[in-house]
């Protein structure tokens, strides 16, 4: 990893961190597990910051690992209404997984009732459960 990633990487660490978001464990990979099992990515797609979903993944952060519930980045985007990470998930081949509780994306895209999203996804395959 070059020293222009690595410094990315670090202060979205220590923002994240900062924040409270990940407990008092301190992150240490792309791919570190807060208690219940989000990642960094997980917590960014939550934000909906596109630079640091983009950073995140081009170092390498595992798009489809379920943390907490058995959410996805994809879903947490979802559900916070953050379109542009969802596009930006979607465009890097985030799976259509379900949660622990059964449900999609789509599934939650139609539980906000956010129509923007639904239709993003719809054409891009995702699928109803219900």
């Amino acid at each position: 990893m070059n020293q222009i990633a690595n410094e990315k990487l670090t202060k979205i660490f220590r923002e994240i961190e900062a924040s409270g978001a990940f407990g008092e464990k301190p992150i240490t990979s792309v791919d570190s597990k807060r208690l219940g099992g989000d990642t960094p990515l997980h917590i960014v797609s939550v934000w909906g910051n596109s630079d640091y979903i983009d950073c995140l993944l081009k170092n390498g952060s595992n798009i489809n690992l379920q943390g907490e519930e058995g959410y996805t980045a994809l879903m947490y985007a979802v559900e916070q209404g953050n379109i542009d990470a969802v596009r930006i998930l979607i465009s890097n081949k985030a799976e259509d997984l379900l949660n622990n509780h059964g449900d999609s994306a789509m599934d939650l895209a139609a539980f906000t009732e956010n129509e923007s999203i639904l239709s993003i996804l719809r054409t891009n395959g995702y699928r109803m459960t219900f």
